[in-house]
C-alpha cells in the first residue's frame, strides 16, 4: 500500500515519492518538488522526515526500468525512464523517483491506461492492437470487464448485439467507435433487466462509474416485442456520470411502436427509482424514440444538453412525446439543440419540444424548436430561464409558463405558432422581456390568471385571427392582477394591440399597470399611446448554430467528419412546416412527462 505524496506542479521535471511496505497508516500529504538547477534535491521517508540530501546528478545515475518497480506499484500512463534514489525501498519504506513532468506519476491500484480493441472477428491476444484479427475482444462488454480505470476501448465497425454495463470501479473509461456511427450497439432479442429496483431494459448503462465517455456509436432498438420491452437507449444512474457524444441513438421503442410510456433515448437519474446521475449530452442525433429524447430526472441529477438534433416521429395518435425533459428537481443547461416532430393528434394531452416539469433551475438557451405541440413548456419550476430561442410552428403555444414563479422568458423569437406566442398561466413574479413575437394565430402574449409579472420591451406584431374578440397583441384576462406591462412596441395585431379584461385601480381602471407602451389600438382605451410602434433595435441571434464545432472541446471527437453526418438530417425542410391545427387553447390540457 502506498503513502500518497503531495503533488506540486513545477517547471520541466518532477519528483514523486511512492511509499511501499507496511506503513499503511501513514499517509503524508502529496509531495513533489524539483529544483533542477544543480542544487540538492530533498528526499522524504513515509513518515515525512527528511532524508539525506541527494544532488541531481546522483539521482540521475540511479536509472531503473519499469520492471524494477517495487511490488504493488503499477503503471498509469506510458513513461520512458524513472530515476531512483539510493534509498532502498525495503529498508526505508519509500521509493523516490524522478521523471519528466510530461509523464504521469505512479498511483496505488492503477495501471497504465491501456487501449483495448473490439471486433467481432478478433483473434489477437487482449488488449489487441487494431481492428479485424488484431482486436483482442469480440464483445464490448468483455473489453469493459477487462478494462482498468482510464482505459480506452476502440470498437471497430460492425453490429454488436448486446447490452453494455459500465459499473463502479470503471471510472474514466472511454468507449469510442473507430468510425462514426459504424459500430452499432443493438438491443438483443432477449433483454436482461437492470438490477432491482430498476428492472428496466437498457442497451447501455453507466452505473456508479464516473466520467465515462460514449463516442460516435449507433445505439439502436427496437425492443424484442410489445409494450415495455425496451426502456432506455443509454441510462446514467447510481450517481454515475458520462459524456454521451456524437452518437446516433435511434429506434428506442417497442416493436411495433406502442403507446406505452417506455422508450426513452437517454435517461440521467430517475426520481421514481431514487437514483441520480449527471451527463454531458452533446452532438448526438436522437430520433425515432417512443416516449422521450434526453430526459433528466430527480433532485441531484444534472445535465448539459447541447448541439443535438432531437427528432420525434411527427403527428401520431399513439403517444404524446417530449423531445427534451427535465423533471423531478433535476437541473440542466439546454443549449443549441434542434428539436422537432412532437405532435399528439388526439390533443387530449400535448407533446412538447422541451418540457420542464417540476424541475430545478434550468437554462434553455439558443434552441430551435419547430413543429411541436408546444415549443417550450415550463410547469411548476422556479427560477428557470428561457432565452434566445427560435420557436415556431407549434400546434398550441410557442412558449408556455404554467404555474411558474420567478421564471424568465427573454430575447426569444416566437413566430407562426397556432396558439399564443408566449403565455403565462397561473404564474407569478415572472419576466417576459425583449422578445420578438409575430405572426402567431392566437395572441402574441397571453396572461391568464397570472399576477405580479413583468412584461416589457417586447416587439409584438401581426398576431391574432379575425373573428370574435379573442386574440390580441397582448391579452390580459379578468383574473390577472398586479402585472406591470411597459415599453412594449405593438402593431397590426388582431383584434387589439393591447387588451385587458381585468377591473381595478390600475391603468384605465384595470387591475394592472400599463406604462409607455406604443401601439395603435387598445381595449380599454389608454393602455398605450402615440402609435409609434417602430421595431426595437436588436442584435440578438435566435436559435441554434447548426455549424458550431462542439467537437473541438472533446479530444478525439474532432477526428470525425461531422459535417457529412449532419448533412443527412434535413432540418431546413422541417423549418418550413406549417403548424398542426390546434383545437381550442392549451389551457386546461395537460402535458405528458415520462414517469
Amino acid at each position: 500500500m502506498f503513502c500518497y505524496p503531495r503533488f506540486t506542479v513545477f517547471t520541466q521535471f518532477a519528483r514523486s515519492a511512492l511509499c511501499v511496505g507496511n506503513h499503511q497508516k501513514q499517509v503524508p500529504t502529496r509531495w513533489i518538488e524539483a529544483r533542477f538547477s544543480g542544487e540538492e534535491l530533498p528526499k522524504r521517508r513515509c513518515d515525512n522526515r527528511r532524508l539525506a540530501p541527494q544532488t541531481k546528478g546522483q539521482a540521475m545515475k540511479n536509472q531503473i526500468t519499469l520492471d524494477q518497480l517495487p511490488s504493488g506499484a503499477r503503471r498509469l500512463n506510458p513513461i520512458t525512464t524513472a530515476f531512483a534514489s539510493n534509498t532502498s525501498p525495503a529498508s526505508k519504506g519509500c521509493f523516490l523517483t524522478t521523471m519528466l513532468l510530461a509523464f504521469s506519476v505512479f498511483l496505488p491500484g492503477h495501471a497504465w491506461a491501456a487501449t483495448r480493441w473490439v471486433d467481432a472477428t478478433a483473434l489477437g491476444p487482449a488488449p489487441g492492437t487494431g481492428c479485424g484479427t488484431k482486436a483482442g475482444y469480440t464483445t464490448i462488454q468483455a473489453a469493459v470487464n477487462a478494462a482498468a480505470p482510464g482505459d480506452q476501448i476502440n470498437v471497430c465497425p460492425g453490429t454488436y448485439t448486446e447490452q453494455v454495463t459500465i459499473p463502479a470501479g470503471k471510472d474514466n473509461i472511454r468507449l469510442r467507435s473507430t468510425r462514426r456511427w459504424e459500430a452499432v450497439i443493438k438491443a438483443p432479442a432477449v433483454m436482461v433487466p437492470d438490477p432491482f429496483p430498476n428492472l428496466a431494459f437498457t442497451i447501455v448503462r453507466i452505473a456508479d462509474a464516473q466520467n465515462v465517455t460514449i463516442l460516435g456509436f449507433t445505439i439502436t432498438g427496437p425492443g424484442p416485442g410489445g409494450c415495455g420491452t425496451l426502456h432506455y437507449g443509454v441510462r446514467v444512474d447510481s450517481a454515475g456520470s458520462a459524456d454521451i457524444l456524437g452518437n446516433h441513438i435511434t429506434q428506442i421503442r417497442d416493436n411495433p411502436l406502442s403507446g406505452c410510456q417506455n422508450g426513452v433515448a437517454i435517461l440521467v437519474g430517475r426520481q421514481a427509482d431514487l437514483t441520480t446521475g449527471s451527463a454531458r449530452i452533446v452532438g448526438n442525433v436522437i430520433d425515432n424514440y417512443q416516449k422521450n429524447g434526453p430526459t433528466v430526472s430527480n433532485t441531484g441529477s444534472q445535465a448539459e444538453i447541447g448541439h443535438n438534433r432531437v427528432l420525434g416521429i411527427g403527428p401520431t395518435v399513439l403517444i404524446a412525446q417530449n423531445g427534451i425533459q427535465v423533471s423531478g428537481g433535476a437541473t440542466a443547461e439546454i443549449e443549441h439543440n434542434f428539436v422537432s416532430g412532437h405532435i399528439y393528434t388526439p390533443q387530449t394531452v400535448v407533446s412538447t419540444g422541451i418540457l420542464l416539469f417540476q424541475s430545478g433551475e434550468v437554462l434553455a438557451d439558443h434552441n430551435t424548436l419547430t413543429a411541436n405541440d408546444v415549443g417550450i413548456y415550463s410547469f411548476l419550476t422556479s427560477g428557470s430561464s428561457t432565452e434566445h430561442n427560435d420557436v415556431r410552428a407549434s400546434t398550441f403555444d410557442g412558449i408556455a409558463l404554467d404555474s411558474e414563479t420567478a421564471s424568465v422568458a427573454e430575447h426569444n423569437k416566437v413566430r407562426e405558432n397556432d396558439g399564443p406566442g408566449i403565455s403565462l398561466y397561473s404564474s407569478q413574479t415572472s419576466t417576459v422581456d425583449h422578445n420578438k413575437v409575430e405572426d402567431n394565430s392566437d395572441s402574441g402574449i397571453l396572461l391568464s390568471d397570472s399576477d405580479s409579472n413583468t412584461i416589457g420591451n417586447n416587439e409584438i406584431k401581426h398576431n391574432g385571427t379575425s373573428g370574435p374578440d379573442t386574440t390580441d397583441g397582448i391579452r390580459v384576462d379578468m383574473l390577472s392582477t398586479g402585472n406591470s406591462l411597459h415599453d412594449n412596441h405593438l402593431n397590426d395585431n388582431v383584434t387589439h394591440d393591447c387588451h385587458d379584461d381585468s377591473s381595478g385601480t390600475g391603468t384605465a381602471m384595470t387591475a394592472n399597470f400599463w406604462v409607455d407602451n406604443h401601439c395603435e389600438t387598445s381595449s380599454p382605451a389608454g393602455l398605450c399611446s402615440d402609435g409609434n410602434s417602430a421595431s426595437l433595435e436588436t442584435s440578438t441571434t435566435y436559435g441554434w448554430d447548426a455549424a458550431y464545432p462542439w467537437f473541438t472541446s472533446f479530444g478525439d471527437a474532432a477526428g470525425y467528419d461531422w459535417a457529412t453526418a449532419y448533412a443527412t438530417i434535413d432540418t431546413e425542410s422541417l423549418l418550413q412546416l406549417a403548424p398542426n391545427i390546434g383545437i381550442g387553447g392549451i389551457h386546461g390540457k395537460t402535458v405528458s412527462p415520462s414517469p
